[in-house]
């Protein structure tokens, strides 16, 4: 509960740096790509730590719903 939620359009790309801008998740490319590399984002529990990383079917809980955590405390929620 009042996690914040990003539902991803058909339109957008599936890219994590991509991702995490459009969701909010980061204010810059910059950002995004520094948490990548730094381990410090995580998806459905697992460390991502590779720039060109693409959110696919085997990331999504029940086929429509991706948590993505940003640290240790902040979660978002991707829905699909």
């Amino acid at each position: 509960k009042g996690v914040p939620t990003y539902t991803v359009q058909a339109e957008d790309s599936l890219n994590l740096v991509e991702i995490l801008i459009s969701a909010k998740v980061v204010t810059s490319k910059r950002q995004a790509r520094e948490d990548i590399q730094n381990g410090a984002i995580y998806i459905n529990g697992e460390r991502v730590q590779d720039l060109a990383y693409e959110i696919n079917d085997s990331d999504k809980i029940d086929g429509h719903s991706t948590v993505i955590r940003r640290g240790k405390k902040k979660y978002y929620l991707l829905q699909f």
